[in-house]
């Protein structure tokens, strides 16, 4: 039996670290499983071959929690260069007499996710969660014809959660530093 301590990126949420655990603790590879989300750490006993273990987590994680990744450095640049992408389309759709191409450009750019998001919980029965509300909102302004308004939705959201990613991050690299005094 041997132990094993993994990084996590993108665990967001106390709520989400426990269903995780318990889901891991069902597992019979895994003996004892223990989910830090103030520390954003995986602690694993297993008899696996250490080559299996993280390919094992990675994989039965990913069916609970798709956004969750074992060391891998969080993709806070591509947020932010999809965030500064779809605010230049978002001007430009603005400045151009509100030129639909732009603003859907825009809108795609920085909405894709909270869509695929949405779709995939409605198909495993999670149908009233923030994802599906936000893709509600701004597929509504489009339908009644308020594309600025549909796009800046969507748009003030992501560079929330960025936002709350950030807080989240560094408070656990606080508690963390805490610790290790």
């Amino acid at each position: 039996m041997k132990q094993y301590k993994f990084k996590m990126h993108g665990l967001d949420c106390a709520n989400c670290a426990n269903t995780l655990e318990n889901k891991l603790s069902h597992k019979k590879e895994f003996k004892s499983v223990k989910v830090s989300f103030a520390t954003a750490t995986l602690t694993v006993e297993t008899d696996l071959d250490p080559k299996l273990v993280k390919q094992k987590l990675e994989l039965e994680i990913h069916k609970v929690e798709p956004e969750v990744t074992l060391h891998e450095k969080p993709k806070i640049t591509i947020m932010m260069m999809r965030i500064l992408l779809a605010s230049l389309f978002f001007l430009g759709g603005i400045v151009w007499n509100h030129s639909l191409l732009l603003l859907g450009i825009s809108y795609l750019v920085i909405g894709y996710d909270i869509l695929w998001k949405s779709l995939k919980n409605i198909i495993k029965g999670h149908v009233f969660d923030e994802f599906f509300l936000m893709s509600i909102a701004t597929i509504g302004a489009f339908a009644i014809g308020e594309y600025p308004e549909g796009v800046a939705v969507m748009l003030f959201f992501q560079i929330g959660e960025y936002v709350q990613k950030q807080a989240v991050n560094r408070s656990r690299q606080s508690i963390t530093e805490l610790v290790d005094m």
